[in-house]
């Protein structure tokens, strides 16, 4: 008898496997947000780690940018329990605060649209052809 190779709704759910988290997120994040806590100064903790941890990957490899990693793992946060996201939206506000000082940030704002635009742009292009 052929054994199948799929897993049924119930095996895919107790994986609790989410491919987003796979996409331009570092093992070490990955790892923390693995299992809940249920402190919430120790979710806090973790949550900063994991902002500083994504800070650092996407300075590293920066065509992650715009593929809302944050938003995947914000969400991801969410659905462990309290704190986590305290923590981490704390980081980035620091990281934000300091970047500002550094850039152009209605320049950056006009660029940001300007490109958003054209790719709406071209996905309209691509869907009426």
């Amino acid at each position: 008898m052929r054994q199948s190779n799929q897993i049924n709704s119930e095996q895919a759910d107790s994986l609790d496997f989410d491919v987003n988290l796979c996409i331009g997120v570092p093992d070490e994040v990955r790892s923390l947000l693995s299992t809940s806590v249920q402190d919430r100064g120790t979710a806090s903790d973790i949550g900063m780690l994991c902002a500083a941890l994504m800070v650092k990957h996407m300075g590293e490899e920066p065509m992650i940018v715009g593929m809302n990693r944050i938003g995947v793992l914000a969400n991801k946060m969410a659905g462990l329990g309290g704190g986590y996201t305290a923590g981490f939206f704390s980081i980035l506000e620091l990281v934000i605060a300091e970047g500002a000082k550094h850039i152009d940030v209605d320049g950056l704002a006009i660029r940001a649209i300007g490109q958003s635009t054209r790719v709406r742009r071209m996905r309209a292009g691509e869907c009426q052809a």
